[in-house]
Formats: structure tokens, C-alpha cells, sequence
């Protein structure tokens, strides 16, 4: 045979290797015993579809939407692995008591890395290793120990309640909770496990035992992938980066150390001397009482302080998160916590166990945050059965926990934070679809422990605080449910405002009497300069610089007078409604009252009372539609005490009330489609409304409209508004307004009426500023939001040629009946935005002129399908308009 050259054996070698290869996979995807389940193609043929799944960070997820959502309850993950997600599938795996059929832990999670080290009582795959195990530890989890263990709970419990009373109080920013309940349980479970604490939660800060613990963890989690990969035990740390290495041999070191300190002060000492000094709960009789393995020993407290303590506070961040998001359980809770102790010397292990609704939550929590949010891989013994499936002897299996108990068949609303579900029964919910601590044989032998934990800790927390949200990213919402009626008036609002300023401690973003006179942007710093008046005096006059500059000041603000020949010659008063002034004096006046818009009507009905006779001067017809919010008829009426009550003690009623109203909103936004039934019966409806309640002929020509649908104006409530024009002291005036004169306001027909006060309900610049904010090159948003500016903006949010810029309700920005939705999303917009500048360091941010042109062409292209391109005339659109609607 001739010499083969290297080249020549290289390329022989890989055309063996894809042949291989190629033989293997078609193998695996056609003739391998599991190809008959379904699964990733790529995870049939080789490990890599689960290795990039799980290093991503995103496992359960996956496994939930892209992997068991899409193939169903039986899923191959792996050429030899199938996961399962029903319940029946859990107690077949899980709960097998078989001698000679058990499904034996699997290696590719369960490995030491070492053949000549005695496994913890974790990664323990030998059934009889792991029955002695739990015999040598199951004395610290009986009543005795138990009870013991729960005082160091409530001592260190105690101690993290009064800081975090000094650490997070109202006048601070907060405390995150993820970082310190790891303080907190670590603590307890150093004590619990080797006879002292770390001190985090006395001192404040995190231990660099705690940094060693974690990495342990992220060890942990390394080796789960590197043994799917079967990489040699010696070859492991060639993979682990140079530090995760260094703390991983310092964490060995320091826990030696703590083992060794504990074993001396267990052993050798006299029985009066023991009883004094702090001891392991866990170990303490092993230490005592039998011969033990002192590495062992290390590796069994290793792995207990992990799993005693990161799952409990990962647990109990997602359940203060998940009560803080829903404030109805939160509200729920504390009722229970707080009408059922007086004091907390009265909230002990026994005591809590009574509290229903916490338990509840916690069950609830675990459902959502499950300890080990995946399955625990087992190898299949000979004729298993996994929920009616034969399965072949050596298959790896498991069943998903998180994707089992986020399955829509086992709990109603699955992403739903519903703690009564486990309250009382009457659910169709699969409760034992939810298995946090997993059953039989291997189950978690300390999860007394952390019920207790859980327990303690929640209820102390409830009991001694309230709550706030305050992450930057997240909102704080601040319900009232005390409000009197659905729309209150002035005073009621402000003194909401005033409780939310304070509340959140806003107080010290705000500064009144001040008055923005102009904004520039500065193209070099890229920043904006902010003009600022004091006091209203003009010689009082600031400039300030900022990254970011927002208005919020909304639409129809920036008031103006209706051009009236002689209105500024007036010689009685003349008001405007967006400008009104405190203690206005109109009993037994005669009051002029221009307009038939919103304002107009809202003020009219307030000033009849009162006023000597009214006129009320109106350009034109208007849709004035019922309530939509009526009670028995009538718009403003009080809320029934019982009601308000209800709303007090139980949340989730006034939410349901509140999401009633946003829907009826949101369902009307169907009538604004011009040639759409809802939009004729809308408008009929409107008509019939109309002719029942206006008595005059005269008005009631006056006011229904002939020409456009109910919509292309602002249509307005207006009970109250008709109920005043069919009294004696309002007269309707539709003939328009030819000049004023003295104290007299002269039609067009030549006819004089005398008054005391005019009051215009009218006259606006529906966007323009009342300053002057300059962009960039030559860009004025007072140009550009004018009529021949063309009235635009982006998602209803900024504006091209105006960096670093927000605006709430500019042009184009629909509200669908109330503004605070789109207030709300806008707000969300604004911050993801500023975030990334933060997150990027980018100098600016700037919507591009095309992309504006793009969205307003769009927006424009749907618009003759709208009531609003109807001929009317309205603040939003002139009269028969070419240009844009706004």
C-alpha cells in the first residue's frame, strides 16, 4: 500500500467523521428508539440544542412556549432524554417506590466530578447512600429541631425588620430585595448549618462567603452542560474561567476552616460549655454521635447552605414582586396578618400555620417560582410506564415543573397571580400539578424549613411595613378607592395629588411658581438650555441645562381670546375657562357665556344657579350625547357608602369597576368609523337624545347637527348643560356675535344684550407652546404645530428635529376618550428611550424627518375613513379641511 501523505490522512479522516456523523444523526432522527416522539430536530441528533437552550438564561421559557406548547406533553430534548409535563407523568417518575424499579438519578445533573469523593446528599445517585444520608440528617428536621431552628428564624428575622426600617424608609430610595433577602437567609442558614452567621444583615453589606457560595452555584450550573458533553472529570476546569476557579478553591478553604471550628467546639468541650456556645443544627448530633468524613462534611454543608438559602430569597423576591404588582393580595394579606396578631411576639411557627390566605401566596409563589424551574433528569428502569407511555430501559426522563404547573389544563390563567386558588378549594385548578419540592423518596428533605422561612419572614414583613414599588423601571400606582363620585370635582383631585406627592416624596422634583419662558437645544454640548421665570417677575430669570427636556403641559392649554370686534373694550369682565380666576363674583350678574363646546357646557350649569340671567352665544351645532357613566340617570351622583367601602376592603372589586369603565370606553371607539352601523346608531341615538330632552324648538334646531356624525366634533355629557337651557334664566343664541360694545354684546340681527360678565369658552392654540422651544438648525415648534406646519409628531411621543425631546398629547395622539391611557403609554416610551441613552452613553436621540413623514402619511391614509374628516368644525380641524387632521 503507498505512503499516505498527512494531507491525505487528514482528508480521509474528516470524510470518516462526516460519514459518521451523518450515519448517527440519520440514526438518531429515524431508527433511534425514541424517533417516534416528536421534538427540535437538532436536539434529537446531539446535546448542543440543550446546551445553547439552557446557557441561555431563558430555559423554562423555552421549554414552556417553544419546546411543550409546540410538540405537546412528551417532548425529546436530547437523543436520549424525553421531558414530560403532565402530573401523572410527575408521580410516575418521581414517586416510583419499587425496589427493583426505581428511576435512578441521572448523572448528567447528578455528578460529583470526583469517583473518589462520597457524594452529598444531593447529588447522591446510590438509593441506599441517599437513605443513610437522610437518616444521619432527618433529626434536624423533626418537631424538637424545628422548633429550635424557628427561633433562629425569628431572631435574625427580627434583626433584618429593624434594618430595613433604618435602610429603606420613606425618606430613602428603596432597598432591592433581591440583594438583601440573601443577606437575610443566609444568614439563617449559616447558623442552621455551621454554627454561625455571615453577619450580612448586622452589618449591611454582602459577605464575601456569600460571593463564594454563588459561584459555587454558577459551578453547579457549568457541569450540568459540560456532562451532557462528557467531558473528563480532569478536563472540567480547563472550561471555568481563572477567577471562578480561584473562589471555588478559597470557598473550599474558608468552609474547611468553618468545619474544622465547628467540629471543635462540638467535640472536647464539657456539656455546660456546649449548651453555650452557637452550634449546627444540621450536624451537631452527626459531629457528636458517629464517626464522619470531614470532606464529606464540607460538601454536604456546601451544598445545604445553597439550597437553604438562594432558592428561599430568589423565592421570596418573586413573591414580594408578585404582591407589589397586585396590590389586591397585598391589601388581602395584610388584612389577614394584622387582624390576627397584636404584637409580633404573637407570630411564631404554630401561629402562622393558621393564616390561610398567606399560605395561600406562598403556594401560589412556588407555583409561579418554583425552587428547580426544571426537570430533575432520572434514567428509566426496565418496562417502565410514564403516564400510559412505554419507554425504553436507559432513557433519561423528567418532567418539566415549571411548564407543569404553567399548563393552562392545570391552572385557569396560568401567568396569573391568583393566591385564592389554593384557598378554600371550589377551583377546577390541578393543585398537585404544582410540585416545588418535588415528592417520594428524593424529595427536598428541608422544605419545613423553608415553609418557615417563608412564613416568618412574609408575615413580619407584612405585619411592620407597608409597601412601595420603587424601581425606576417599574410603575408605583397609587389607586384611590375612596373617590366620591366618578368625576370628582376641584378639590377632591387636588387633595389625591397632594397624597401621591407625598406618598412618593415627588415634593423635592417640584418648584412652583415658575414658569418656563424658552428652550433651545445646544448642538455642541447636546443639551438643552431652559429658561426659567420666578415668581412671575421678569427680572427673576434663570437658565438651566439638562440632557432631556419633556413637556407635559398637554393640549388646549395655551388659551386665547375669541377674535370679537371690541372684547378687549369691555367694560364689564371678561374671563376665559382655561384661565379662571379664584373668587369670581357672579351672583344675581348676567353672565355671557361664548361657546358650546366642553367647556362651556361644564361651566354653564355651575353658573345658572346663581347668575341673574345667562346668555349663552353658540357658532353652531354639537352632538351633546347622555352620561356614559350615568347612575340611575343622573352623571354626578355620590358613590353609596357601602360601595366605597367595597372598594376599601376589597381591591379586586375596584378594579373590576375600573376595568368596566376602560372597556365601555374602549367599545366606543367602534362608533368613530364614519360608515360603520355603530357610528349611525351612535348618532341616531344622540338625535333621539336630544329631541327627549330639549323642550325649545328653536334650541333644539339650533344645537343638532344635519351636516356631520356624532364624533367629528367632540361630542360632549351634557345632562346638565340641557337641563340649564330649559330653565327661564338661560336664553341660546344662535345668531353669531357682530361686535361688543360698552357692556353689550351685539348680533348680527342688530339685537343689544346687556351683561355684567363675558366668559369664553372658546379660543385656543390646540398644541402650540406658550414659549418658544427652538430645535435643531432653524426649527420651531411653534411653526411646525400650526397649521401650515402641518401639525406632527412621532407615535405620539417626540418630534424630528428635536433631540432628547418628549411630549405628552401632541398632534396625532389619540386618547379614545380619556388621555391618561395615552399618557400612560407614552410615559412607557419615554423611559425604555432615556434608558437606553443611559445604558449606551449615546449623546442624543432624534426621530428621523422620514420616518415622521412616513408614520404621518399613514396616519393621514386613514383618516377619510374617520367621523373626524366630516365637515365640522372642531379645535382638532377646520371646516372642511385639506390639510391635516390633528
Amino acid at each position: 500500500m503507498a505512503n499516505i501523505t498527512i494531507f491525505e490522512g487528514l482528508f480521509y479522516a474528516a470524510v470518516l467523521g462526516i460519514i459518521w456523523i451523518s450515519v448517527l444523526v440519520i440514526y438518531r432522527l429515524f431508527f433511534h428508539p425514541l424517533a417516534q416522539y416528536h421534538g427540535p430536530k437538532l436536539a434529537a441528533c446531539s446535546q448542543i440544542w440543550f446546551i445553547q437552550v439552557w446557557t441561555s438564561g431563558r430555559y423554562p421559557f423555552v421549554m414552556r412556549h417553544q419546546v411543550h406548547d409546540k410538540y405537546g406533553d412528551v417532548v425529546r430534548i436530547a437523543p436520549n432524554e424525553l421531558s414530560f409535563r403532565s402530573p401523572v407523568a410527575y408521580k410516575d417518575i418521581y414517586a416510583r417506590v419499587s425496589k427493583d424499579g426505581q428511576f435512578l438519578r441521572s448523572e448528567i445533573l447528578y455528578s460529583t466530578g470526583s469517583a473518589a469523593m462520597r457524594p452529598n446528599i444531593v447529588f447522591s445517585r446510590d438509593p441506599q447512600d441517599h437513605r443513610q444520608q437522610r437518616n444521619e440528617l432527618s433529626h434536624a428536621f423533626n418537631g424538637h429541631s424545628l422548633n429550635e431552628a424557628q427561633a433562629v428564624i425569628e431572631d435574625y428575622t427580627e434583626l433584618f425588620i429593624t434594618q430595613l426600617g433604618e435602610k429603606g424608609g420613606p425618606e430613602t430610595k428603596g432597598v432591592d430585595v433581591s440583594i438583601v433577602y440573601n443577606w437575610l437567609t443566609f444568614d439563617i442558614i449559616g447558623h442552621l448549618t455551621i454554627g454561625e452567621p455571615f453577619d450580612c444583615v448586622k452589618q449591611w453589606i454582602h459577605s464575601e462567603w456569600v460571593t463564594l457560595i454563588l459561584d459555587f452555584a454558577a459551578q453547579l450550573s457549568l457541569g450540568t452542560f459540560l456532562n451532557r458533553l462528557s467531558v473528563p472529570t480532569f478536563c472540567v476546569s480547563l472550561f471555568l474561567p481563572t477567577t471562578l476557579k480561584n473562589n471555588l478553591i478559597s470557598h473550599d478553604r474558608v468552609t474547611d476552616g468553618k468545619i474544622f471550628r465547628l467540629i471543635q467546639d462540638s467535640k472536647g468541650q464539657d456539656d455546660k460549655h456546649k449548651q453555650s456556645l452557637q452550634k449546627s443544627y444540621f450536624f451537631d448530633r452527626t459531629i457528636r454521635e458517629s464517626e464522619f468524613d470531614p470532606v464529606h462534611l464540607r460538601e454536604q454543608a456546601k451544598v445545604m447552605m445553597l439550597a437553604g438559602s438562594e432558592t428561599t430569597a430568589t423565592f421570596l423576591a418573586g413573591i414580594t414582586y408578585l404582591l407589589l404588582k397586585n396590590p389586591e393580595t397585598l391589601v388581602k394579606l395584610q388584612n389577614e396578618v394584622r387582624s390576627a396578631f397584636t404584637s409580633k411576639k404573637e407570630i411564631t411557627k404554630d401561629s402562622t400555620l393558621k393564616l390561610q390566605y398567606l399560605s395561600g401566596v406562598i403556594e401560589e409563589g412556588h407555583r409561579l417560582f418554583p425552587p428547580a424551574p426544571f426537570g430533575l433528569p432520572r434514567v428509566c428502569p426496565p418496562g417502565a410506564m410514564i403516564d400510559g407511555c412505554a419507554v425504553p430501559e436507559g432513557t433519561v426522563v423528567s418532567v418539566d415543573s415549571f411548564t407543569m404547573s404553567h399548563d393552562a389544563r392545570n391552572f385557569s390563567d396560568p401567568d396569573v397571580f391568583r393566591p385564592e386558588r389554593w384557598v378554600g378549594g371550589g377551583t377546577r385548578d390541578n393543585l398537585a400539578a404544582s410540585r416545588p419540592f418535588s415528592i417520594g423518596r428524593r424529595a427536598c428533605l428541608g422544605f419545613k424549613i423553608a415553609y418557615m422561612e417563608a412564613r416568618t419572614i412574609l408575615v413580619m414583613m407584612v405585619y411592620t411595613y407597608d409597601w412601595e414599588l420603587v424601581n425606576p423601571d417599574l410603575r408605583c400606582w397609587n389607586p384611590n378607592p375612596r373617590w366620591s363620585r366618578l368625576y370628582a370635582e376641584a378639590a377632591e383631585i387636588l387633595e389625591y395629588l397632594k397624597s401621591t406627592v407625598t406618598k412618593f416624596n415627588l415634593r423635592r422634583y417640584i418648584q412652583f411658581s415658575t414658569t418656563c419662558t424658552g428652550a433651545n437645544w445646544d448642538e455642541k454640548n447636546s443639551e438643552w438650555n431652559v429658561t426659567l421665570q420666578r415668581n412671575e417677575t421678569p427680572n427673576d430669570e434663570i437658565s438651566v441645562q439638562c440632557d432631556v427636556f419633556i413637556i407635559a403641559i398637554g393640549r388646549l392649554n395655551n388659551w386665547k381670546l375669541p377674535a370679537i370686534e371690541g372684547l378687549d373694550t369691555f367694560q364689564g369682565r371678561v374671563i376665559h375657562t382655561a384661565n379662571w380666576p379664584q373668587g369670581l363674583e357672579y351672583h344675581g350678574k348676567d353672565v355671557a357665556v361664548i361657546g358650546n363646546g366642553a367647556s362651556s357646557t361644564q361651566c354653564l350649569p355651575s353658573l345658572h344657579k346663581d347668575a341673574r340671567s345667562i346668555g349663552n352665544f353658540v357658532r353652531g351645532p354639537t352632538w351633546l350625547v347622555p352620561h356614559v357613566f350615568s347612575r340611575n340617570g343622573e352623571a354626578q351622583v355620590n358613590h353609596p357608602q357601602d360601595l366605597i367601602k367595597k372598594f376599601e376592603t376589597d381591591p379586586d372589586s375596584y378594579f373590576q369597576f375600573r376595568l368596566g369603565i376602560e372597556k365601555k370606553l374602549a367599545y366606543s371607539f367602534r362608533g368613530l368609523w364614519a360608515n360603520s352601523n355603530a357610528a349611525q346608531e351612535f348618532t341616531m341615538n344622540a338625535k333621539q337624545h336630544m329631541i327627549k330632552k330639549i323642550g325649545d324648538p328653536q334650541a333644539l334646531k339650533a344645537l343638532v347637527p344635519t351636516h356631520y356624525k356624532a364624533g367629528c366634533r367632540r361630542f360632549t355629557p351634557a345632562d346638565k348643560y340641557i337641563e340649564a337651557l330649559n330653565t327661564s334664566n338661560v336664553e341660546l343664541i344662535s345668531t353669531q356675535i357682530k361686535k361688543v360694545e360698552g357692556n353689550a354684546i351685539i348680533t348680527t340681527d342688530d339685537q343689544r344684550r346687556t351683561y355684567d360678565i363675558i366668559v369664553c369658552g372658546t379660543g385656543f392654540e390646540p398644541y402650540a407652546p406658550r414659549f418658544p422651544i427652538k430645535g435643531r438648525g432653524t426649527a420651531n415648534l411653534s411653526d411646525l404645530w400650526s397649521e401650515n406646519g402641518g401639525y406632527e409628531s412621532y407615535l405620539a411621543a417626540t418630534v424630528a428635529g428635536f433631540p432628547n425631546f418628549f411630549v405628552f398629547n401632541p398632534p396625532i395622539c389619540p386618547v379614545n376618550g380619556s388621555a391618561y391611557p395615552g399618557i400612560e403609554r407614552t410615559s412607557d416610551y419615554v423611559i425604555r428611550v432615556i434608558d437606553r441613552l443611559q445604558k449606551d452613553r449615546l449623546r442624543s436621540v432624534c426621530v428621523k424627518q422620514s420616518a415622521q413623514d412616513a408614520f404621518s402619511r399613514w396616519v393621514q391614509s386613514r383618516m377619510p375613513e374617520m367621523v373626524w374628516a366630516e365637515p365640522c368644525s372642531s379645535w382638532c380641524k377646520p371646516a372642511f379641511a385639506t390639510r391635516h387632521l390633528h
